[in-house]
């Protein structure tokens, strides 16, 4: 992950979250649809605060890996039972097959090579272990947030996770420029909710030489 990334979630890791529940509400129907049970060894890869990793500790042994120091001491704090590590996804420090489960929300597309990070999935689960992965798109997760402070509780969302990096790029005239049309465009259509959506893909890791032909 690039390092203005990271400091980015550094940064942002006290109120990660906290604006609008969106990555906990989002984690609520993603870990329903993986296959964990008691017992399991499953990896949260760039767990952040814990969204997922907190959804999965009930009876499961979740290592949860993020490159944000800051979001990890976070999450130590606020969800002991996972094993939180300071980590980067692209090089992970487990032997093959260290894992039975394998999660990565909403972390692929901050990667400077998240082809690196992909492999790296395919290799510490165990054979016929699962991943799952959630990026931004189309149905069929969708949460919808009350959002009673209108505009200005939607800026101050967009500034407590990983958009403000897009927002730090702005000249200070533009920033200013895009936060009062925000404002003035959410509360002119009386907007107090936020519906969100995302799009979840699950798999099956499976034996390569299961292809090929005696």
């Amino acid at each position: 992950m690039p390092h203005k990334v990271i400091g980015v979630f550094d940064r942002v890791a006290p109120e990660h979250d906290q604006v609008l529940p969106f990555f906990a509400a989002m984690a609520e129907q993603a870990v329903s649809a993986l296959p964990v049970r008691a017992g399991m060894r499953v990896l949260d890869l760039g767990a952040g605060t814990g969204a997922v990793a907190a959804r999965l500790a009930a009876g499961a042994r979740v290592t949860a890996v993020d490159a944000a120091p800051a979001m990890v001491a976070r999450l130590r704090q606020d969800y002991p039972a996972a094993d939180a590590t300071v980590m980067d996804a692209c090089e992970l420090r487990f032997p093959d097959g260290a894992f039975d489960v394998v999660a990565a929300a909403f972390v692929m597309h901050l990667l400077d090579d998240p082809g690196a990070a992909a492999a790296e999935v395919r290799r510490v689960p165990a054979l016929l272990g699962d991943a799952g992965f959630t990026d931004i798109g189309v149905s069929p997760l969708t949460v919808d947030l009350p959002m009673p402070g209108g505009g200005e509780m939607l800026w101050q969302w967009h500034l407590s996770h990983g958009t403000a990096a897009f927002i730090d790029d702005l000249p200070p005239d533009r920033r200013a420029e895009f936060r009062r049309r925000l404002i003035a465009e959410t509360d002119a259509g009386g907007t107090r909710n936020l519906r969100l959506t995302a799009s979840l893909w699950t798999g099956t890791l499976q034996d390569d030489r299961a292809d090929v032909a005696p």
